[in-house]
């Protein structure tokens, strides 16, 4: 069925951006969750890993800046 072939695309595209993640690839992983996301909507786990990675993809600039800075410096 159409559904259960969502739930399936939905849970491939949440497995790589899990696996992204680990990676550090954090852009991939984002886009790989909202992928995810727009098979099913109601993914919880999957709107948790999106707002982890993007908190972390915003810490990790931010240090990147800092860092510019210090060097700047």
């Amino acid at each position: 069925t159409k559904s259960a072939d969502k739930k399936v695309k939905a849970g491939a595209w949440y497995n790589k951006g899990n696996a992204a993640a680990k990676l550090g690839r954090l852009d991939d992983a984002a886009e790989a969750f909202k992928e995810a996301l727009s098979f099913d909507p109601d993914d919880k786990e999957a709107k948790e890993n999106l707002d982890a990675v993007i908190k972390q993809k915003q810490k990790k600039d931010e240090q990147q800046k800092q860092e510019n800075q210090d060097s700047k410096d």
